[in-house]
Protein backbone atom coordinates (compact mmCIF):
# COMPACT_ATOMS: atom_id res chain seq x y z
CA UNK A 1 0.00 0.00 0.00
CA UNK A 2 1.29 3.20 -1.21
CA UNK A 3 0.00 6.37 0.40
CA UNK A 4 2.33 9.35 -1.96
CA UNK A 5 1.26 12.44 -3.08
CA UNK A 6 0.61 12.24 -6.46
CA UNK A 7 3.55 11.20 -9.19
CA UNK A 8 5.70 12.09 -11.55
CA UNK A 9 7.36 15.57 -11.13
CA UNK A 10 4.70 17.03 -9.18
CA UNK A 11 5.12 14.14 -6.53
CA UNK A 12 5.55 15.88 -2.81
CA UNK A 13 8.30 14.57 -0.54
CA UNK A 14 7.90 14.06 2.98
CA UNK A 15 9.86 17.45 3.31
CA UNK A 16 7.18 19.60 1.58
CA UNK A 17 4.70 21.61 3.44
CA UNK A 18 1.41 20.14 4.78
CA UNK A 19 -1.88 19.73 3.08
CA UNK A 20 -4.79 21.77 4.17
CA UNK A 21 -8.30 20.11 5.40
CA UNK A 22 -9.65 19.68 1.60
CA UNK A 23 -6.24 18.12 0.23
CA UNK A 24 -6.10 15.96 3.30
CA UNK A 25 -9.96 14.69 2.59
CA UNK A 26 -9.27 14.50 -1.11
CA UNK A 27 -5.92 12.57 -0.40
CA UNK A 28 -7.88 10.24 1.91
CA UNK A 29 -9.99 9.50 -0.69
CA UNK A 30 -7.74 8.79 -3.01
CA UNK A 31 -5.76 6.58 -0.90
CA UNK A 32 -9.19 5.02 0.04
CA UNK A 33 -9.68 3.79 -3.47
CA UNK A 34 -6.27 2.06 -4.25
CA UNK A 35 -6.49 0.41 -0.39
CA UNK A 36 -10.74 -0.88 -0.96
CA UNK A 37 -10.76 -0.97 -4.37
CA UNK A 38 -12.95 -4.13 -5.87
CA UNK A 39 -9.75 -5.68 -6.82
CA UNK A 40 -8.74 -5.43 -3.26
CA UNK A 41 -12.19 -7.01 -2.04
CA UNK A 42 -12.03 -9.83 -4.69
CA UNK A 43 -8.16 -10.85 -3.63
CA UNK A 44 -9.89 -11.62 -0.35
CA UNK A 45 -13.27 -12.71 -0.86
CA UNK A 46 -13.72 -14.53 -4.17
CA UNK A 47 -13.34 -17.82 -2.45
CA UNK A 48 -15.94 -16.53 0.22
CA UNK A 49 -19.41 -17.81 0.17
CA UNK A 50 -22.52 -15.46 0.15
CA UNK A 51 -24.84 -15.72 3.05
CA UNK A 52 -28.64 -16.87 1.35
CA UNK A 53 -30.34 -13.18 0.91
CA UNK A 54 -26.81 -11.74 0.66
CA UNK A 55 -25.83 -10.03 -2.45
CA UNK A 56 -22.84 -8.79 -3.88
CA UNK A 57 -23.94 -4.87 -3.55
CA UNK A 58 -24.92 -5.80 -0.20
CA UNK A 59 -21.04 -7.42 0.77
CA UNK A 60 -19.81 -4.00 -1.45
CA UNK A 61 -21.71 -2.13 0.90
CA UNK A 62 -20.62 -3.74 3.69
CA UNK A 63 -16.59 -3.42 2.49
CA UNK A 64 -17.01 -0.05 2.26
CA UNK A 65 -18.50 0.85 4.85
CA UNK A 66 -15.90 -0.86 6.88
CA UNK A 67 -13.20 0.81 4.44
CA UNK A 68 -14.44 3.94 5.12
CA UNK A 69 -14.51 3.22 9.15
CA UNK A 70 -11.12 2.75 8.64
CA UNK A 71 -9.72 5.91 7.48
CA UNK A 72 -12.03 7.68 9.76
CA UNK A 73 -10.51 6.19 12.34
CA UNK A 74 -7.32 6.58 11.84
CA UNK A 75 -8.16 10.67 11.54
CA UNK A 76 -9.26 10.57 15.54
CA UNK A 77 -6.52 8.68 16.49
CA UNK A 78 -3.86 11.20 15.33
CA UNK A 79 -5.50 13.96 16.06
CA UNK A 80 -8.31 13.70 18.23
CA UNK A 81 -10.02 16.60 17.99
CA UNK A 82 -13.22 17.44 16.38
CA UNK A 83 -12.07 20.58 15.22
CA UNK A 84 -9.53 18.80 12.74
CA UNK A 85 -11.05 15.95 12.01
CA UNK A 86 -14.46 17.26 10.98
CA UNK A 87 -12.99 19.50 7.91
CA UNK A 88 -10.94 16.72 6.68
CA UNK A 89 -14.23 14.04 7.35
CA UNK A 90 -16.53 17.00 5.38
CA UNK A 91 -14.34 16.71 2.07
CA UNK A 92 -13.09 12.98 2.63
CA UNK A 93 -16.81 11.54 3.02
CA UNK A 94 -18.22 12.81 -0.66
CA UNK A 95 -14.79 12.44 -2.35
CA UNK A 96 -15.46 8.75 -1.28
CA UNK A 97 -19.05 8.53 -2.36
CA UNK A 98 -18.37 10.23 -5.59
CA UNK A 99 -15.01 7.66 -6.10
CA UNK A 100 -16.85 4.69 -5.17
CA UNK A 101 -18.51 3.82 -8.66
CA UNK A 102 -21.57 2.07 -6.78
CA UNK A 103 -24.55 1.10 -8.44
CA UNK A 104 -28.43 2.62 -6.94
CA UNK A 105 -28.46 -0.51 -4.92
CA UNK A 106 -25.13 -0.45 -3.60
CA UNK A 107 -24.65 2.87 -2.64
CA UNK A 108 -28.13 3.11 -0.88
CA UNK A 109 -26.90 0.46 1.48
CA UNK A 110 -23.89 1.83 1.92
CA UNK A 111 -25.55 5.34 3.14
CA UNK A 112 -27.92 3.55 5.16
CA UNK A 113 -25.02 0.79 6.86
CA UNK A 114 -22.11 3.68 6.82
CA UNK A 115 -22.85 5.33 9.88
CA UNK A 116 -24.14 2.44 12.43
CA UNK A 117 -20.98 0.03 11.18
CA UNK A 118 -18.59 2.99 12.43
CA UNK A 119 -19.91 3.18 15.57
CA UNK A 120 -20.24 -0.42 15.92
CA UNK A 121 -16.56 -0.91 14.78
CA UNK A 122 -15.43 1.74 17.27
CA UNK A 123 -17.16 0.34 19.84
CA UNK A 124 -15.83 -2.87 19.21
CA UNK A 125 -11.96 -1.97 17.97
CA UNK A 126 -11.44 0.36 20.80
CA UNK A 127 -11.82 -2.88 23.06
CA UNK A 128 -9.64 -5.18 21.44
CA UNK A 129 -6.36 -6.04 23.76
CA UNK A 130 -5.15 -9.18 22.19
CA UNK A 131 -4.59 -11.44 19.08
CA UNK A 132 -8.11 -13.25 20.32
CA UNK A 133 -9.98 -10.21 20.57
CA UNK A 134 -8.19 -9.24 16.96
CA UNK A 135 -9.74 -12.30 15.62
CA UNK A 136 -13.15 -11.77 17.18
CA UNK A 137 -13.12 -8.49 15.77
CA UNK A 138 -12.09 -9.48 12.32
CA UNK A 139 -14.84 -12.10 12.24
CA UNK A 140 -17.56 -9.84 12.92
CA UNK A 141 -16.86 -7.88 9.80
CA UNK A 142 -16.11 -10.91 7.77
CA UNK A 143 -19.92 -11.86 8.63
CA UNK A 144 -20.79 -8.56 8.17
CA UNK A 145 -19.57 -8.92 4.42
CA UNK A 146 -20.51 -11.92 4.20
CA UNK A 147 -24.03 -12.10 5.59
CA UNK A 148 -23.39 -14.32 8.16
CA UNK A 149 -23.62 -12.03 11.08
CA UNK A 150 -25.34 -13.73 14.32
CA UNK A 151 -26.65 -11.43 16.65
CA UNK A 152 -26.52 -14.47 19.15
CA UNK A 153 -23.29 -14.89 18.63
CA UNK A 154 -22.42 -11.18 19.04
CA UNK A 155 -24.90 -10.35 22.69
CA UNK A 156 -22.51 -13.41 24.31
CA UNK A 157 -19.51 -12.23 22.44
CA UNK A 158 -18.36 -15.24 20.95
CA UNK A 159 -16.76 -14.89 17.17
CA UNK A 160 -18.95 -14.96 14.22
CA UNK A 161 -18.32 -17.79 12.27
CA UNK A 162 -15.50 -16.60 9.71
CA UNK A 163 -13.17 -18.45 7.24
CA UNK A 164 -9.93 -18.04 8.64
CA UNK A 165 -8.51 -18.06 5.29
CA UNK A 166 -9.79 -14.79 4.99
CA UNK A 167 -9.79 -13.45 8.73
CA UNK A 168 -5.77 -13.53 8.95
CA UNK A 169 -5.27 -11.97 5.21
CA UNK A 170 -7.75 -9.28 5.91
CA UNK A 171 -6.47 -8.43 9.77
CA UNK A 172 -2.66 -8.47 8.55
CA UNK A 173 -3.77 -5.91 5.67
CA UNK A 174 -5.63 -3.47 7.48
CA UNK A 175 -3.26 -3.52 10.55
CA UNK A 176 -0.55 -2.27 7.61
CA UNK A 177 -3.43 0.15 5.94
CA UNK A 178 -3.68 1.90 9.66
CA UNK A 179 -0.21 1.89 9.61
CA UNK A 180 0.71 3.84 6.56
CA UNK A 181 -2.40 5.70 6.88
CA UNK A 182 -1.86 7.24 9.90
CA UNK A 183 1.62 8.17 9.11
CA UNK A 184 0.55 10.16 5.71
CA UNK A 185 -1.77 11.85 7.98
CA UNK A 186 0.93 12.89 10.82
CA UNK A 187 3.41 14.24 7.71
CA UNK A 188 1.11 15.58 4.99
CA UNK A 189 -2.24 16.53 7.37
CA UNK A 190 -2.89 20.23 8.73
CA UNK A 191 -1.28 20.76 12.14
Amino acid sequence: MCLSRGSGEGRRTLSSKRMSSDEMGQFLADAYREAFGADRFHSLFDNASLADGQTIDFALAEWHAFGAFIFTYCLWVVYNDRNKVSPILNCFHPALLSSLCLNEVAEKRFLTIASDREREYVDHFQRVKDGADMGIFFSRVIARITGDFSSDCDSKGLPQTSDLAINAPLCGYVIDVMKHTKLAIQEFGPR
